[in-house]
């Protein structure tokens, strides 16, 4: 839910970043990069006494909330970097083609993301999994553990359960393997080509933007052919 939740806040972020051209989205985009160079464990016990006194210490919805603020800006600058590379022409195309802005956006800006989007989730999903840090401290009670610190529990300063452990992280490995797995061809695409294919199924052989390409999933006219 976490991973859904920062991708979701990072589509609705990264566009006016992208595409609005102001100082503050560029003080914005710089304290993006800020938040993460942030050590995490600089802010743990601060974090924790605010927690504590707003009652969200063993609830699944302040660990879900401390993950998607630390995995909010790394998703947020990678899809706003992507979402430059998109042809402005394809927007003021569907305009044209009287589509709105957020019809626009859902349906010709989102479907180009598919490969950066797959990119943000596995970078932050394998983050998010493997956390451990707030885990501990945020889910004290037994039956609330995730993973990370399931598995943490078979060391101790007496003795040391290899076997067990291996077992259980084998087994916590599955679910991002098998994720990896299936995004496997966009992720090696967001991270590989970018954003450079991205005007290329709307340009003509001159290499000029197509407006007939561009608003093909808008191809109904605005003008019947009664009316001419």
């Amino acid at each position: 839910f976490a991973l859904a939740l920062t991708l979701f806040a990072a589509l609705l972020a990264s566009y006016p970043l992208a595409r609005v051209k102001s100082r503050l989205s560029g003080i914005i985009i710089n304290l993006t990069l800020v938040v993460m160079m942030i050590p995490t464990l600089t802010i743990l016990v601060p974090l924790y006494i605010t927690f504590v006194r707003m009652g969200l210490i063993n609830t699944y919805i302040g660990l879900i909330l401390v993950l998607t603020t630390f995995a909010l800006p790394l998703s947020t600058f990678l899809i706003s970097n992507f979402v430059r590379e998109v042809p402005v022409d394809l927007e003021q195309a569907a305009a044209i083609d009287g589509c709105t802005a957020v019809g626009a956006y859902l349906r010709i800006i989102v479907p180009q993301l598919q490969p950066v989007l797959a990119s943000a989730a596995i970078l932050t999903g394998v983050r998010m999994w493997n956390d451990y840090r707030f885990a501990r401290y945020l889910l004290q009670r037994t039956r609330m553990r995730t993973i990370a610190v399931t598995i943490a529990q078979y060391f101790s300063e007496f003795a040391s359960q290899i076997n067990i452990a291996a077992a259980a992280a084998v087994l916590g490995s599955i679910p991002v393997v098998v994720a990896f797995l299936f995004l496997q061809r966009h992720f090696v695409a967001g991270l590989g080509e970018g954003g450079a294919e991205i005007g290329a199924g709307v340009t003509d052989r001159n290499g000029e933007i197509s407006l007939d390409r561009a608003v093909q999933p808008f191809s109904a006219p605005l003008v019947s052919p009664s009316t001419k």
